[in-house]
């Protein structure tokens, strides 16, 4: 196993747990008591809700609360290096980021963890750039959802926490290093949070440590400045900001390489700005929350070998600036059977992007560009409606406009039917969501569209069991000769290309998905108890085949068990194991006769789907110890069996062939955490 791989999953460790309250009882001024270091899992309708105490304690969160999101019905991840979300088989890159309400890019560190080409992907990365120390809540929202209405794959948001108390905190660890600082005013109307992380390895390298060659290293700031004004409203101010590379020599001459990446000389790095302002108005009668956000990347990486007698051409160069600037504007007036309101999503998307890959038949570097604005109008008006005393009758509808070099326009909307009485519920909800072909697809073709998603879940629950059915039909999907779509890829970093002219892309994919979802969550003598079960079945249609989609899993299972101890009156020991076990992903042969002439991994179109990977699965484990409310000592182990899941296979250039790149084993995380 490679280190650099080991390292990635590294510096997400997750190297404490922080004594809280929820986000509803943060602004106190009394001295914090003792929590539960334990959480029960929280999932109203198709959302997913993970408090600050969750992903603090919950096994296999690693300091990053995407990572919890497996453990919920119907999702998995492609890679355990990258916190990629699979959402019912729809892939990450048809994820949405946001940050109270408001698109953001992806806030991710060494993007380009777990993908083929070492490229970065657009929506994952190794671990969160926003701490797990800062952020509050994480909600995720799968279609059919009112608020993944231009994110076919569900929606990610982000809010971050609010200081809770006077205090200064330190987290020691062999792979992190992270300081905060939370100070609220005497009033108690303002409050101010600060927190800083660098990672160990990185520091260690530095100082000389040798960890195969390679030097990983990230850091990372985040701030947030919230105020109650003197009529009631809200104002936050925040910003983060995130630097990470990856620098890597060839191994030295003399020394026998294992694979092609051992010869090439490598230089990754990437920075990350996010800030924004946030505006809240909440009264008896209307709500009126506005958040505007402007996020920026800029990422690069050259791989160079200078002799090789493997390829002629060994060169490649990836160059990326990316701005986005949105915002979200929600009104709402609230009355006593009858809710309504309007919501309005604009933003600006800006990106540049220059590729050199190699073009080994010809011995030259191809050169592709993109330079590309455009401009998203997304307005609705959304109701609730009490048709009875256990009956409701939410809708949502609105329009999806891009205006860039070619415009669209679609409809957009939800609807959902709910009855809920005592602890019995049941809702029907609908919904037709939308989003632009990726940008980078772009640098391929000079044709765009919209992607299409209608979307129809029933679902049943009561006392803490549920059922739900689901059906996906997406449509309009990028398409290129016999393909399904490059929505296939769980990434767009390794586009199957033609060695000369761009392809045409056309948005005539589509694929339908449908299965059912078994769900309970019970407290059975202190021990919390999660377990699901979501089976699954698709086609997607290509111009002359029908086969299953390639993230069509046909099983996911997960068992979650937490159990807490009070020793004393100040002392907590908790244990927390989670199970994860889905069916493996489907992916075409590897063209070794292109993969050669063009230098770097290439897939066949014959036979789609053919190859199916091994089953994935992976059991985790986590310890906490609090001797005391001021320290927390935590051990978490990912992949206590130690089994290395199937990742892919790729092209290995040095052996000629194809071959299966095993995902991590084992890895053991130790920290203690010390606040006054």
């Amino acid at each position: 196993m490679e280190i650099r791989i080991l390292l990635l999953l590294f510096l997400s460790v997750n190297i404490f747990a922080q004594e809280i309250k929820d986000t509803a009882d943060l602004m106190i001024s009394d001295p914090i008591s003792g929590v539960e270091i334990f959480s029960s899992f929280n999932q109203t309708d198709n959302s997913i809700s993970l408090s600050r105490k969750q992903f603090l304690t919950l096994a296999g969160a690693l300091e990053d609360p995407t990572r919890l999101l497996i453990k919920y019905p119907g999702i998995s991840t492609a890679n355990d290096q990258a916190n990629s979300i699979i959402y019912h088989g729809m892939p990450a890159q048809y994820h949405k980021w946001s940050l109270y309400g408001a698109r953001i890019l992806n806030p991710n560190h060494l993007g380009n963890a777990g993908t083929i080409s070492d490229f970065p992907a657009r929506s994952a990365g190794g671990v969160n750039m926003l701490s797990g120390q800062v952020i509050g809540k994480l909600e995720f929202n799968g279609n059919p959802s009112a608020k993944s209405l231009d994110a076919l794959s569900g929606s990610s948001d982000i809010t971050l926490r609010e200081a809770y108390q006077n205090t200064v905190a330190i987290n020691l660890s062999l792979i992190g290093l992270e300081a905060g600082f939370d100070k609220i005013s005497k009033d108690g109307k303002s409050n101010f949070l600060l927190n800083y992380r660098y990672s160990t390895v990185g520091l260690l390298t530095t100082l000389g440590l040798d960890f195969g060659g390679e030097v990983i290293n990230y850091q990372d700031v985040t701030g947030k400045y919230s105020k109650k004004l003197s009529n009631g409203d809200k104002l936050s101010m925040y910003f983060s900001g995130g630097y990470d590379s990856n620098l890597k020599e060839p191994i030295t001459l003399g020394d026998q390489p294992e694979e092609y990446k051992d010869l090439q000389e490598i230089d990754y790095y990437s920075l990350n700005i996010i800030g924004g302002l946030l505006y809240n108005r909440d009264k008896e009668n209307y709500k009126f929350h506005n958040t505007l956000n402007i996020s920026f990347n800029s990422t690069g990486r050259t791989s160079l070998i200078s002799t090789s007698s493997i390829l002629q051409v060994t060169n490649s160069e990836y160059d990326s600036d990316e701005i986005l600037l949105a915002s979200k504007h929600d009104y709402t007036i609230l009355g006593d059977r009858l809710d309504f309101g309007f919501t309005f999503e604009p933003y600006l998307h800006s990106k540049s992007l220059e590729k050199k890959y190699p073009n080994q038949a010809q011995d030259f570097l191809n050169v592709r560009e993109l330079d590309k604005t455009s401009l998203h109008l997304i307005p609705s008006v959304h109701v609730k409606y009490q048709l009875a005393n256990h009956l409701h009758l939410r809708g949502q509808l609105g329009v999806q406009s891009v205006i860039s070099s070619e415009n669209f326009i679609d409809v957009i909307g939800q609807g959902e039917l709910q009855y809920a009485k005592s602890d019995f519920v049941s809702s029907l909800r609908f919904s037709r969501a939308s989003q632009i072909f990726q940008p980078e697809l772009l640098i391929y073709s000079l044709e765009s569209d919209l992607a299409i998603s209608n979307n129809l879940e029933l679902k049943t629950s009561y006392k803490g069991f549920s059922v739900t059915g689901f059906l996906h039909n997406v449509t309009n999907l990028p398409i290129s000769k016999k393909t399904y779509g490059f929505s296939a890829f769980e990434n767009l970093d390794n586009i199957p290309l033609e060695v000369s002219e761009p392809v045409i892309i056309r948005p005539e994919g589509k694929v339908d998905i449908y299965g059912l979802s078994f769900s309970i969550v019970k407290n059975i003598g202190g021990i919390n108890i999660s377990s699901n079960l979501t089976l699954t079945d698709s086609k997607h249609y290509g111009i002359d085949e029908t086969t299953k989609a390639p993230l069509d899993y046909g099983h996911i299972f997960n068992l979650s068990l937490t159990k807490n101890w009070k020793i004393g009156a100040k002392k907590q020991f908790g244990i927390s194991t989670a199970f994860h076990h889905r069916g493996g992903a489907r992916q075409n042969h590897v063209d070794l006769e292109n993969s050669f002439d063009w230098g770097y991994t290439n897939y066949s179109f014959e036979n789609q789907y053919a190859i199916q990977l091994a089953d994935y699965y992976r059991m985790d484990l986590r310890i906490l110890y609090k001797p005391n409310k001021r320290s927390t000592f935590s051990l978490d182990i990912q992949n206590v069996t130690n089994r290395e899941n199937d990742a892919f296979y790729y092209y290995e250039a040095y052996l000629g062939q194809s071959t299966l790149k095993q995902q991590l084993g084992l890895i053991p995380i130790l920290g203690w955490r010390m606040d006054w």
